[in-house]
């Protein structure tokens, strides 16, 4: 009895969860797995896959990685990097290529 009630239970949920996604066949999942995983990836969308009509398996995207140590050290001191005002440098002596022989001394 129990076993039938969570069966029942389980297809509910399942269903309810992914009525509103796209689902793909398992054999258009086999032959196009990597453009459908970057799908995923790129429109953060699960996708079902199913085998005759019912669902195998759902496709998440991966939780978003955190930004690293240095990434949020360089979105709090965003500040300190920023330039005010132009530098003005002294102009630089561009010198003969010492290794031409026309410029040889």
């Amino acid at each position: 009895m129990f076993k039938v009630l969570a069966c029942m239970i389980d297809y509910f949920v399942l269903t309810t969860f992914t009525a509103n996604m796209q689902t793909v066949q398992v054999s258009t999942f086999k032959a196009r797995c990597l453009g459908l995983f970057k799908e995923v990836r790129d429109s953060r969308e699960p996708i079902a896959v199913t085998l005759h009509g019912k669902t195998l398996a759902v496709v998440q995207p991966a939780p978003r990685q955190p930004a690293s140590r240095v990434g949020k050290w360089l979105e709090e001191n965003r500040h300190l990097l920023s330039v005010e005002e132009e530098l003005e440098l002294p102009p630089r002596e561009i010198r003969a290529d010492p290794f031409d022989d026309e410029h040889a001394d």
